[in-house]
């Protein structure tokens, strides 16, 4: 008898697992949701389109600038207004 309420008392822990993943589903689906960008927002593309532009025109005026041999990865992205990581 006792292997029995094991085995429901593990079904019902299953059961509860299942049930929490699929409130948490719910939750990152409303969240999305609202974080989706509004209809006129350029998409992912767009964007990566748009940052790499600005990071050319930066590392160009940098050189204009100070000058090749003083060039940076932090003077481009503080020119160019991206972070690092999309760098």
């Amino acid at each position: 008898m006792p292997l029995i309420t094991v085995e429901l008392g593990e079904r019902a822990e299953d059961m509860g697992r299942i049930r929490e993943d699929a409130a948490l589903e719910q939750d990152a689906r409303t969240l999305a949701a609202r974080v989706r960008p509004h209809p006129g927002a350029p998409g992912r593309g767009r964007v990566g389109e748009i940052q790499r532009r600005r990071m050319l025109a930066a590392a160009v005026d940098v050189v204009e600038e100070v000058g090749y041999e003083r060039l940076t990865v932090a003077r481009i992205i503080a020119r160019a207004r991206v972070s690092r990581k999309t760098f």
